[in-house]
């Protein structure tokens, strides 16, 4: 019960972390937004326009990388939830019926 329980766990981690990427990467892309238009904002306020270049290089490179970690937490939590969902969990529920159908005996 535990195992399983601790299976569920790990797969709720990895969806977090997804958000977690997803939410990082939503804020680069609003900066960078605000970059490309020109407006200001605390973190750009004092910057050179060269340093607002490599900004803008640094988010796109970031936002890049985010997206490949994006894709692979999404292939992650599928495989994992199609490995509980036809494998484990029905070993789970066989193992727990023969216990039980023990225990009745």
């Amino acid at each position: 019960m535990k195992g399983m329980l601790d299976a569920l766990i790990g797969r709720e981690g990895v969806m977090r972390e997804q958000i977690a990427s997803e939410s990082t990467r939503r804020d680069n892309q609003s900066e960078l937004d605000k970059l490309e238009m020109g407006k200001t904002s605390f973190k750009n306020f004092f910057k050179s326009k060269d340093s607002k270049e490599k900004s803008k290089q640094e988010l796109r490179a970031k936002i890049d990388s985010s997206n490949h970690t994006i894709d692979d937490f999404r292939k992650l939590v599928n495989f994992v939830t199609i490995l509980h969902g036809h494998m484990v969990i029905d070993k789970f529920k066989e193992h727990k019926v023969i216990q039980y159908k023990r225990m009745l005996r």
